[in-house]
């Protein structure tokens, strides 16, 4: 019987369990990241990806094959994987890669549990991750190859009784230690060596971190001449203005938008297929043919011009009797995407519905992500989406510091993130003081609340740099869709520019399920825009008129809905006037006046096509009957 390797960051463990037979695994193979690397004449090399993709593992797995320590016992573990076999031309001609398996001394160290509030937290957990990476080297005390004063240095480290200068190049002194003891350049591997800069940006110490963290690893990188072999590190984003990599020779980083390894974090369609068919070997009938579902859930990263599926979601669900649901995005915090969100101005958040449409839009981000003065909100919010694994660029475009992307949700999964953060903002944006959000009043007849709340939402929330855009129009009806559209939930379906009566409405809000007693309302908005505020209240008049006379509620009607409401907002700038009205029930119309135009033989016909009437406002600029269900 096979397991799935849920929760193993430890290479070597997985592979002694796997050799002895404790457990065999379900495995995917990818140990040619190490010809890659000793193929790549980059003496730093940054390698970003989404969490939960394996970054951690890969760096297990480096360590094992390249560190001196217990080389023969880690030698085995190898002896059946691709880089037995494998060749590199690291020296200028072709040679065994397995020459340099355990070669170097090696410092591998993850930062991935560096998520405290404070400095003085953090700071303290840093400290004991230094003092147990030098626990793992203190046979250097041993040996007679460090001066006095050094082992006094190593001392106080594992004492704690190091001074803060002392811990601040404690990585830096353990290179030199090494590459003293063992007479070989050394190989440092940082893992996440991002999070706690992310960490102290969002709770507000990052001035403090800096500047600690620049001479921890930073200075590590620079003294490439002296001691170091190679540095290899992981996180979710390269941050700029950090100081991490200033002055550093030969830096290189790989980004989602970049081909190059990029098939060694997640799982490749092959080896998602090699699974399936393994399980089905193994007994699990019927595995083979889940391959399209597993595709819907969990595959669409797309990594240079690679696809690749979530691997933690991918496993969880085969482990789980193929429980198709989000498993990935359970494993961290959206605190992160929260915050910023919150800080968007409209227009990026009205991208953001057209997102959860799966549409796809395009954004600029930035090839380094800032957190220091001269962050920009936006491009921020958009570079953390894409390098988190919120998004997938499905094209890009460079221009200087920025990439131009393409962008779309890349599955099923992911979907489910924005639904959460919007529901998220919706309540706390649209809190009206009760359980209630804004739209709630809106689908239970609340009219006169819903419109209120509207107009306080419009003066504090609205940017003003969206007022004088050339797609004012648009972009109203896109603020009213994000603010109804997201929070309306499953029993109601908002539509643009569906015909009815004798035109196109700007929205209308359907009942799904008119047995459901809550949310049985028929609702019309009709929307007006002015440049001249003393015209509001008679385009909101204008827009009341509108609706009545080109009967905008007779596909309700035709549905047995009768209880319609029927509004008119006029903005002009961020001033907004109103005028709702709740129509008549068609129990008390007669049939004459249900099926006749006043004035009119011309029967109304709900489903009957015709052309968009002269003369009456298209403000999106869109074609007709575009649908948003939700």
């Amino acid at each position: 019987m096979k397991f799935f390797p849920i929760s193993f960051d430890n290479f070597g463990e997985l592979m002694e369990r796997q050799l002895t037979g404790e457990h065999l695994y379900y495995f995917a193979d990818k140990s040619l990241l190490v010809r890659d690397l000793l193929d790549c004449k980059d003496k730093v090399v940054l390698l970003t990806r989404p969490r939960r993709f394996g970054k951690t593992t890969n760096m297990s797995m480096l360590e094992h094959f390249f560190n001196v320590v217990n080389a023969e016992r880690n030698r085995g573990l190898f002896t059946d994987l691709k880089i037995a076999a494998a060749k590199t031309k690291k020296s200028g001609s072709e040679e065994p890669c397995m020459n340099y398996q355990g070669r170097y001394p090696v410092i591998f160290m993850t930062f991935k549990s560096c998520v405290y509030n404070t400095f003085e937290e953090n700071y303290a957990r840093i400290k004991q991750l230094l003092r147990e990476l030098y626990a793992k080297y203190d046979y250097l005390l041993g040996g007679d190859k460090l001066k006095p004063v050094e082992k006094a240095v190593f001392q106080k480290i594992l004492e704690e009784t190091a001074t803060d200068a002392q811990y601040n190049i404690a990585i830096q002194s353990l290179c030199k230690y090494l590459q003293v003891h063992h007479g070989k350049k050394v190989i440092v591997l940082i893992d996440e060596y991002d999070t706690p800069f992310q960490v102290a940006f969002y709770r507000g110490y990052y001035d403090q971190l800096q500047p600690m963290m620049r001479t921890l690893v930073g200075e590590v990188l620079k003294n490439t001449d002296d001691f170091l072999e190679k540095a290899v590190l992981t996180g979710i984003l390269r941050i700029a203005g950090a100081g991490m990599f200033s002055g550093a020779n030969n830096v290189r980083v790989y980004t989602v938008l970049d081909g190059r390894f990029a098939e060694y974090f997640g799982f490749t369609e092959e080896e998602v297929k090699a699974i399936l068919a393994d399980m089905e070997q193994e007994g699990i009938v019927g595995a083979k043919d889940k391959f399209s579902e597993v595709s819907r859930w969990y595959n669409g990263y797309q990594f240079g011009r690679t696809i690749i599926y979530n691997p933690w979601s991918t496993i969880v669900c085969f482990s789980s009797g193929f429980d198709f649901s989000s498993h990935w995005v359970n494993t961290g915090s959206d605190s992160l995407l929260r915050k910023s969100f919150m800080k968007l101005n409209s227009a990026t958040q009205t991208e953001i519905v057209r997102i959860t449409k799966r549409e796809t839009v395009t954004i600029k981000i930035d090839k380094e992500l800032r957190f220091d003065g001269d962050l920009d909100e936006e491009t921020h919010f958009w570079t953390l989406l894409l390098s988190a694994g919120y998004l997938k660029s499905v094209d890009k475009k460079p221009i200087g510091d920025q990439v131009l992307c393409r962008v779309e949700i890349p599955n099923e999964e992911v979907s489910y993130v924005y639904l959460h953060l919007f529901e998220h903002w919706m309540h706390k944006l649209l809190s009206q003081g009760d359980d209630k959000i804004l739209a709630e009043y809106l689908l239970t007849g609340e009219t006169e609340r819903f419109c209120v709340g509207l107009k306080r939402l419009l003066m504090e929330c609205a940017s003003v740099r969206d007022m004088r855009s050339n797609y004012i129009e648009s972009f109203y009806k896109c603020f009213m869709i994000a603010i109804i559209g997201l929070s309306i939930g499953s029993h109601t379906q908002l539509e643009s520019e569906r015909e009815s009566g004798l035109g196109y409405p700007d929205l209308m809000l359907m009942p799904r399920d008119l047995s459901d007693p809550r949310y049985q309302v028929g609702i019309v908005i009709e929307l007006k825009r002015t440049e001249n505020s003393e015209e509001l209240k008679a385009k909101a008049a204008e827009g009341l008129g509108q609706i009545k006379n080109k009967h905008y509620e007779t596909a309700f009607r035709a549905y047995g809905i009768d209880s319609i409401v029927i509004i008119s907002l006029a903005f002009c700038g961020k001033e907004l006037e109103y005028l709702h009205e709740k129509l008549v029930s068609a129990k008390q119309l007669t049939v004459t006046q249900l099926i006749t135009r006043p004035g009119s033989d011309a029967p109304i016909l709900a489903d009957r096509k015709r052309p968009q009437p002269e003369g009456e406002q298209d403000l999106s600029g869109q074609p007709p009957e575009k649908s948003y269900k939700m």
